[in-house]
């Protein structure tokens, strides 16, 4: 095989590696710029919607060091060449173009992006090729060189029209990879937030996957607890016993609708209350599917993470107002709310009724069912350490 088939199966290897790790399009851009002799290898992305600034996705190392800093700081912003790409990119699509094609040579060598930031660098001249034009964005694959280079024109126009497209599939793969993870991201996120604890198991009961509130529980050990085989057990024997054949019953291929509530006594605290249901995975011709069981488990103990603050905002209260709406929720009289708050019967009367007013609510059960819904559903607003 050809060197030069050698470097072109090197390169495709390295893109589709990029495609799922942003930190591969480095490598492949530090092995474009060896191929040919070339100086430099760079990968844009032009967004014509927001006007700004031609941003560097990666960079070769080939570049000198610090100039990717201040293309991005500066000189980005006074290219010639990309102001020539994001006027005409419609008809520059999957199209190898010399730099010399975009720009009078004369206006070129008079720019301050050629005599400041191309010429130190001993760069003069560069190809590129648009990839991707999606919504307004650009994404555009380009070498540079100096004159010692320039005998490589040809060469270097021949592989970046085979690599165009390797390098435009791999960027719609790393795309969606990306939307991919950011989804993921923000499933995990919400999980974590939900208000009771959550475990995803295996047929023998292995925990595969926990939220916040869980952790917490297994941390206090009281009523469930993980064995030496990362098995979720309850630590009461009968309770374990229908935790067990709960968990076994959803995994069963007929388990559409089957699963259970079990409760789990702790010591001197209130039960907990789990509820195991069946999690589907996805059919794949390959591998089949990979099923689990959810266990959702409820603290009636653990202390509700929306504050008094939070329900002054919800329903348009004032502090005071907000304090003792929270207050009742909790189960407290007026008259101990008063006492305990400093103030007098009389102004903490006069809140309720502000209550009433603003809440559109004729007694006191009124009020404490809408923040109690509100409490019920509460999540927890801190991000997971």
């Amino acid at each position: 095989m050809r060197k030069q088939d050698i470097d072109f199966v090197e390169l495709v290897e390295l893109l589709y590696a990029a495609a799922g790790d942003a930190a591969g399009w480095t490598a492949f851009l530090d092995r474009l710029a060896q191929t040919h002799g070339g100086s430099g290898a760079t990968l844009l992305l032009l967004d014509r919607k927001s006007h700004e600034y031609p941003l560097l996705l990666a960079d070769s190392p080939w570049l000198a060091s610090g100039y990717i800093d201040s293309y991005l700081a500066h000189y980005g912003s006074m290219n010639p060449w990309i102001a020539s790409y994001m006027r005409d990119t419609p008809n520059l699509l999957m199209r190898v173009r010399h730099s010399d094609e975009l720009v009078k040579a004369q206006d070129f060598l008079q720019s301050e992006f050629f005599n400041d930031w191309l010429r130190p660098q001993r760069l003069n001249a560069a190809q590129g090729i648009v990839l991707l034009q999606e919504e307004g964005r650009a994404m555009m694959l380009s070498m540079l060189y100096g004159e010692s280079a320039a005998d490589a024109e040809a060469a270097t126009r021949y592989l970046l029209t085979r690599l165009a497209p390797h390098a435009k599939r791999a960027a719609q793969l790393h795309r969606k990879v990306t939307e991919l993870q950011n989804a993921a991201a923000h499933a995990s996120d919400a999980f974590d937030r939900v208000p009771f604890a959550v475990f995803f198991v295996d047929a023998s009961g292995k925990v595969a996957r926990t939220n916040r509130v869980a952790d917490r529980l297994l941390d206090a050990g009281d009523g469930l607890l993980t064995d030496a085989m990362g098995r979720l057990r309850a630590t009461d024997a009968r309770a374990q016993e229908r935790l067990s054949a709960l968990i076994q019953g959803v995994m069963q291929p007929s388990a559409s609708g089957a699963g259970g509530i079990v409760t789990l006594p702790r010591v001197a605290r209130t039960p907990l209350s789990a509820m195991v249901a069946p999690l589907h995975g996805v059919q794949h011709p390959w591998w089949g599917r990979e099923d689990a069981a959810g266990v959702f488990i409820n603290n009636p103990d653990a202390a509700p993470t929306i504050t008094a603050a939070h329900l002054t905002e919800a329903f348009s209260l004032t502090p005071a107002e907000g304090r003792l709406l929270w207050a009742l929720a909790a189960g407290k009289r007026i008259e101990s709310y008063a006492e305990e708050a400093a103030l007098s019967l009389h102004t903490v009367r006069g809140y309720l009724k502000a209550l009433f007013q603003k809440m559109d609510c004729h007694t006191q059960s009124d009020l404490v069912r809408r923040a109690t819904g509100l409490i019920r559903m509460s999540v927890d607003m801190q991000p997971r350490r």
